[in-house]
């Protein structure tokens, strides 16, 4: 253990070395020579009293320096405390901010899974009893006499696949994106192939409830997009116009160049949408889905799905609609501006 130096010894005990050295030295030798200079008594009984107001100066002095060096370091000690609760309720503010929002995410992540659950339950389960139940009946053989009746439910079972199918295609997308497995690939895509491919996914659903399709496209531009996820989004507005337009209606398919962008647009002269439900159309913790004109069935998923793609290409999706006259779904694609 090394001894204690006067160099390394605190302030405080520095000082009242000092202190207690003069304040001895000052006790013994005072007085002697205040009668070595003087002999006079008056003049001496002077400097007796002017010793001790130099004397209580000098513990003044000194004591003031003492609670200075004292107080200087309560301050520093404070100011440094002072800084240490504002870096403390920094990080607390920053980790309940965290908490809250990671609470929301599983809170969005509980209905995600009931919603998913929901429809495997419910929506994906009854396409397949309505295909089960009538092929049953096929397969016994006592509607074989009745054509009229055997070719309806032929129909009906054809119609209950491509829900189902396009029910199931929708959700293995969806959980693709929720799981963050699906990759975006940016690339050139002719706008025209865009617009072909809609119309034949889409063309034999039209002509079953009569629905005329028309296309408005100008010139075939280029554009900047992943074509899986494009012809998903396509697809399901062009599925949800045909399904919410009755029967003998009108849904065009246009395309135009909007400022650098080709804007896609589907609009269908159908029964539209209520001005309040717009706002949650793309919320997955609303149950927005209802019947269409001929009683198909739906989800919202499809919808859903499109604002997630969409966004995906840092673009919205817009949304124009008039109850009982139909509505306008759009979304912008970038140009590609030199395509040489």
């Amino acid at each position: 253990m090394k001894a204690l130096g006067y160099s390394t010894m605190k302030f405080e005990y520095r000082i009242t070395i000092h202190y207690l050295i003069f304040g001895i030295l000052w006790i013994l030798f005072s007085d002697n020579i205040i009668e070595l200079i003087q002999s006079d008594f008056q003049i001496k009984m002077h400097l007796q009293t002017y010793k001790g107001i130099f004397f209580i100066i000098i513990t003044a002095a000194l004591l003031f320096i003492f609670i200075r060096g004292h107080m200087r370091k309560l301050r520093i000690a404070e100011a440094e405390i002072q800084k240490l609760n504002e870096e403390l309720e920094h990080k607390v503010a920053e980790r309940t901010i965290e908490l809250t929002n990671t609470n929301h995410k599983l809170q969005e992540l509980n209905t995600t899974k009931d919603k998913f659950f929901s429809i495997i339950g419910h929506d994906l389960r009854n396409p397949f009893n309505n295909i089960i139940s009538l092929s049953k009946m096929l397969d016994s053989g006592t509607v074989m006499n009745k054509p009229e009746f055997l070719q309806k439910n032929i129909q009906v079972i054809q119609r209950s696949a491509e829900n189902a199918y396009n029910l199931l295609d929708n959700l293995l997308n969806w959980a693709r994106s929720q799981t963050g497995i699906m990759s975006f690939h940016h690339e050139k895509i002719p706008l025209q192939l865009i617009i072909n491919n809609a119309f034949e996914a889409t063309m034999t659903m039209a002509q079953k409830k009569q629905i005329t399709i028309t296309i408005i496209a100008g010139e075939n531009h280029m554009v900047m997009a992943d074509a899986n996820m494009i012809n998903t989004v396509l697809r399901n507005m062009m599925t949800n116009a045909i399904k919410f337009t009755a029967a003998g209606g009108n849904i065009t398919l246009q395309t135009e160049i909007v400022q650098n962008k080709a804007r896609i647009l589907v609009k269908d002269d159908g029964i539209g949408i209520e001005s309040q439900r717009i706002a949650n159309l793309f919320n997955i913790t609303e149950r927005n889905s209802q019947p269409g004109t001929n009683n198909e069935p739906g989800t919202g998923l499809g919808l859903i799905l499109c604002k997630e793609f969409i966004e995906k290409h840092g673009e919205d999706i817009m949304i124009e609609s008039i109850e009982n006259k139909g509505s306008v779904f759009s979304f912008t694609l970038p140009l590609v501006l030199n395509e040489n």
